[in-house]
């Protein structure tokens, strides 16, 4: 294995997240000016953009990896884990998470979902699957767990008109929070036995 303590094989995630980042105050400022449903339509056309130049960031890093076969990158302290496995995974979750809000621009305009925040929620939700992807570490594990989570919740209350909406958001949003407290105790009692948080101190412990 060979240890890059580098960004590069994060910049999927890096990129996505600046540009949620522009996207929300883009939206907050001209929302204000024309109304939320005037930003719609741009902002799901950006974010589709976006997530198709992501795409041949990941095809870049992937192939990176068959030219150099059993090349497994570790970066950042070593909390990220980024090898041909990875690569391929994050490409196909672009390529559904594009195929994804392709469809999602039809159906919102017949449900009436026109809030510029949704496409930004579900590139949120994008992201934390990169991060659960890539994490070499409990705490990283758990805190992209979080994020995906915390988008899901958003986009199962989306029909605010909807009683079942609103009953399946919050049930999502209480099982979540007990497997996410499960989850913690788990990971506390390995970090007690082992005194390690990484994946792979934890294969050797022992």
């Amino acid at each position: 294995m060979i240890y890059l303590n580098n960004i590069y094989f994060l910049m999927p995630e890096i990129f996505l997240s600046g540009v949620v980042t522009m996207l929300l105050g883009y939206g907050v400022i001209y929302s204000k000016l024309q109304g939320k449903s005037s930003q719609h339509e741009k902002i799901v056309l950006i974010s589709i953009l976006s997530l198709f130049f992501t795409l041949i960031m990941a095809l870049d890093i992937a192939d990176s990896h068959l030219n150099a076969i059993g090349l497994s990158s570790v970066g950042i302290g070593g909390l990220f884990l980024s090898n041909s496995l990875t690569g391929f995974t994050k490409i196909f979750i672009l390529s559904a998470s594009i195929g994804v809000l392709c469809l999602y621009v039809p159906y919102g305009k017949e449900e009436n979902l026109m809030d510029y925040e949704i496409p930004l929620v579900m590139i949120l939700a994008i992201i934390g699957m990169l991060l659960l992807v890539s994490s070499r570490d409990m705490v990283v594990f758990y805190l992209a767990i979080e994020l995906l989570s915390l988008s899901f919740y958003v986009l199962a209350t989306l029909n605010k008109e909807g009683q079942y909406s609103t009953e399946a958001g919050l049930k999502y949003f209480l099982l979540g929070a007990l497997s996410s407290g499960l989850l913690l105790l788990g990971f506390t009692i390995l970090y007690g036995v082992t005194g390690e948080t990484s994946f792979e101190g934890i294969q050797h412990y022992g």
